[in-house]
């Protein structure tokens, strides 16, 4: 599993979600904690990872999971 946060969501962290995708990761990308200059293009972003490569969740959802 790969969780992800960071900058610029529309470029890095989708990026990072498709090439963690197809080399078999479980994509994880934590809304909360995550940042774009502009919010709709953070929600545009989320919107295209949850669509083709992976998860959107909260950092709550997040950290239950990682807690099991």
């Amino acid at each position: 599993d790969l969780y992800l946060a960071g900058l610029q969501t529309q470029i890095c962290i989708m990026t990072t979600a498709a090439d963690a995708s197809f080399r078999g990761y479980r994509v994880v990308a934590v809304a909360d904690c995550v940042v774009s200059t502009r919010e709709e293009n953070k929600r545009q972003a989320l919107v295209w990872i949850a669509k083709y490569v992976g998860e959107v969740v909260s950092l709550e959802q997040a950290l239950r999971e990682i807690r099991g």
